[in-house]
């Protein structure tokens, strides 16, 4: 494993509201949680983040109005957006792909684990 891996500490999920406030009219509210998450694990598979985003508002299934407050709070995070392939990857604004150069492959407990679809090439390549 190349020696620039770190530790990958995924985010941990606690409660921002319920079903009820996760809206798009609330997208400002919602979108401190997505920058939380952001702030913890980017770059970060969308797929990954939305399942942490839904956890923390008690969301188990997902319809169109879901889907609508969930990409207007990513919206409203102001967060940068790469694809590869089928998988989408969040960034923070701060943080180049074409420059990042962190592994995070070290993991202290196996259900961290991320799969691979959540793991963004540029983190691969450096690994």
């Amino acid at each position: 494993m190349n020696e620039r891996c770190e530790r990958y500490v995924p985010f941990a999920v606690r409660e921002y509201g319920t079903s009820a406030d996760f809206t798009a009219e609330n997208a400002k509210k919602t979108a401190v949680c997505v920058r939380d998450i952001m702030k913890a694990e980017a770059p970060i598979s969308r797929a990954l983040l939305l399942k942490r985003l839904y956890a923390c508002y008690g969301i188990t299934r997902t319809g169109a109005k879901i889907k609508e407050a969930a990409d207007a709070a990513i919206k409203t995070a102001g967060v940068s957006e790469t694809t590869a392939g089928e998988n989408s990857f969040l960034w923070l604004t701060a943080q180049k792909p074409e420059e990042f150069d962190i592994c995070r492959a070290v993991y202290e407990d196996s259900s961290d684990r991320r799969a691979m679809d959540d793991i963004p090439p540029e983190e691969m390549a450096v690994g």
